[in-house]
C-alpha cells in the first residue's frame, strides 16, 4: 500500500543531482533552491542513500557515483540505473510503479490507480503524482532507461511504461546483491528473481535470457558464482560482499579510478 509521500510536489531533477554531486552539503545552504525544493531534494537523497540514517553523506555510495559522474558525466545511463534501484528499494512511491504491467498510462489513469492502492484521494495521492511523472520527465529514468517515457500533448500527459533498455552486467549484479541484502537469500533461481517484486525483471524491465547472458560475462568468481544445469539457472553471490562491492567492480573493469 502506498504510504504519505515525503516529495512534496517535485520530481527529482538531473540538476538537483549534479548540483549534490558538485558542491555536497553546500547545495543546502548557498544553491538558488528554495526551502521545498531543497526538502524535496534531501529525501530523494536519502531514499537514493547518497545521504545516510544520521544524515550524513554515505561516503562509500557518494564516492563511487561520483566517479562515475567525473567520468561519464551526468548522463551516464550506469548512474541513473543506480539512483532508480536505490529509489525502488527505499520509496514506497517508486517500488509502486513495479506492480504495474508495461503498457501507456495516462496521467488521469496512473491518479485512478494511485487511489485505489491508497484507498482516498487527496493532496499527498496528487503530490505523489507529480513527483513520479516528474521525475521520469526531468531525469533520464524516463525515456533513456524507457522505465517511463513521459509524452505531451497540449496540457496532458502520458508515460509509458516499455522496458528493454541494455543494462550493463554491474548494474544487474548490483540491484541482485540489493535484493539478498533485502532478503537474506544470497542464492536465486532465474525464475525466483523474476517472481520477487524487487528483482531485476521488474524493476529494470528486462527479461530473463537478457540477465542470464549478461551475468555469464561477469568474470570476478570472489562476488558472483553461476550454475547452469539444464533448464536450471543459478545465481550465487558472496554473503560477505556488498552491492557496494559490485559498484566498486564496475569501476575497476572501466578503470575509473
Amino acid at each position: 500500500m502506498l504510504s504519505n509521500f515525503k516529495y512534496g510536489t517535485f520530481g527529482l531533477k538531473k540538476e538537483w543531482i549534479e548540483m549534490f554531486l558538485t558542491g555536497r552539503e553546500s547545495v543546502f545552504s548557498e544553491s538558488l533552491l528554495g526551502p521545498r525544493q531543497k526538502d524535496s531534494l534531501f529525501y530523494y537523497l536519502k531514499d537514493i542513500e547518497l545521504i545516510n540514517s544520521k544524515n550524513q553523506i554515505n561516503s562509500n555510495l557518494f564516492n563511487a557515483i561520483e566517479k562515475i559522474y567525473k567520468n561519464e558525466k551526468i548522463e551516464s545511463k550506469t548512474l541513473w540505473s543506480l539512483v532508480f534501484l536505490n529509489l525502488c528499494f527505499n520509496s514506497t512511491l517508486f517500488s509502486w510503479w513495479q506492480y504495474l504491467p508495461k503498457a501507456t498510462y495516462s496521467r488521469n489513469k496512473i491518479l485512478e490507480l494511485m487511489v485505489i492502492d491508497y484507498r482516498k484521494q487527496n493532496r499527498y495521492v496528487i503530490n505523489g503524482l507529480m513527483s513520479l511523472i516528474g521525475t521520469f520527465e526531468y531525469t533520464p529514468i524516463g525515456s533513456d532507461l524507457k522505465i517511463g517515457i513521459v509524452t505531451r500533448k497540449g496540457r496532458e500527459r502520458s508515460v509509458k511504461k516499455e522496458g528493454g533498455f541494455p543494462f550493463n552486467p554491474y548494474v544487474i549484479l548490483y540491484a541482485i546483491y540489493k535484493l539478498a541484502e533485502r532478503t537474506g537469500k544470497y542464492e536465486f533461481t532465474i525464475g525466483e528473481l523474476a517472481k520477487d517484486q524487487y528483482g531485476p525483471q521488474k524493476i529494470l524491465l528486462i527479461k530473463d535470457d537478457y540477465i542470464m547472458k549478461k551475468l555469464l560475462v561477469i568474470e570476478d568468481t570472489e562476488l558472483l558464482g553461476v550454475e547452469v544445469h539444464d533448464d536450471k539457472f543459478l545465481v550465487k553471490l558472496n554473503n560477505q560482499k556488498s552491492y557496494i562491492d559490485a559498484l566498486k567492480l564496475y569501476l575497476d573493469k572501466e578503470g575509473i579510478v
